[in-house]
């Protein structure tokens, strides 16, 4: 049995960790106190703020008896060169790294040029998110994918990527060599406002882009059209003929259609059709 420490919130790693037939879990550091629970797993649990005990955890990996930590969702990154160099340090990320390092993985992929999302199990090295790779998926970003649906599905695939590679690493004797990550790294940390756009400034593309980055009910994009604010979680760009030609002399920025069912809005170049959203008068909203 493989003793093993967990730091981080993700419940799937947790159970995969728990169910592991090779697997003791002697200790967790929760980030979030209830993401992660088992009512048999007693005082083993220990809740750790996202910020400001980082000694506390870094002083159990120092002192205590275990032969792997594993990271998911972990607000600290630990100092590995101070830590016992005879156990074995592994991280999961959501993103195919290199591309998509730092805390919003989910949103960068949508974001950036290169246009692929992902899941990599890796080692931890004292650089965030930058250890040799020992299991990695990857998949192209395209237009039926938005982050809601990403969160439907990423941490399942980064809890079996993550068994595959306890088992690797238990083929192996915990010594097997990873490979080295390869190209430039690519990094995004996502901002406390919301991101926000007036309708006679964007193009479809940027809005849409962010609009996928953004769709989970508890971000969404911001767009101003006239008076009124939408809080937009999902939309799509009009290709209909008859509806542009319609619409041809509406004003960039002005509403085409607005009902309590339907919403398209010109923008720079085109009409997008806003499919789930809320209205935010102006004058209640502080931008």
């Amino acid at each position: 049995m493989i003793k093993t420490v967990f730091i981080g919130n993700r419940p799937k790693i947790f159970e995969a960790l728990l169910t592991h037939p090779l697997i003791d879990l002697i200790k967790v550091f929760s980030i979030d106190q209830h993401s992660i629970n088992s009512e048999n797993f007693g005082d083993k649990i220990e809740l750790i703020a996202a910020k400001g005990e980082r000694k506390k955890v870094v002083n159990f990996l120092k002192e205590s008896n275990y032969q792997l930590c594993v990271s998911a969702g972990c607000s600290y990154v630990l100092p590995m060169s101070e830590l016992p160099n005879d156990r074995t340090f592994i991280n999961c990320h959501p993103s195919a790294l290199p591309l998509g390092k730092g805390i919003h993985p989910l949103n960068e992929c949508f974001l950036s040029n290169h246009q692929t999302a992902g899941v990599s199990i890796h080692y931890l090295t004292d650089e965030l998110d930058a250890g040799d790779i020992i299991e990695q998926i990857s998949f192209p970003v395209t237009d039926d994918l938005d982050v809601s649906l990403l969160y439907g599905f990423i941490f399942d695939l980064e809890a079996e990527l993550l068994i595959k590679s306890i088992n690797r690493l238990i083929e192996n004797n915990m010594s097997y060599i990873g490979n080295p990550q390869i190209g430039i790294g690519t990094y995004y940390s996502r901002s406390s406002k919301l991101a926000s756009f007036c309708a006679d400034e964007v193009t479809c593309d940027i809005f849409l882009k962010n609009v996928q980055a953004f769709s989970s009910n508890n971000l969404g994009v911001l767009l101003k059209a006239n008076m009124t604010t939408y809080k937009v979680f999902s939309a799509k760009k009009l290709s209909n003929q008859f509806i542009l030609n319609r619409f041809v002399g509406v004003k960039i920025g002005d509403e085409c259609i607005k009902t309590k069912d339907v919403v398209v809005i010109r923008l720079t170049d085109g009409l997008v059709r806003l499919n789930s959203w809320v209205m935010i008068e102006v004058e209640t909203y502080q931008g």
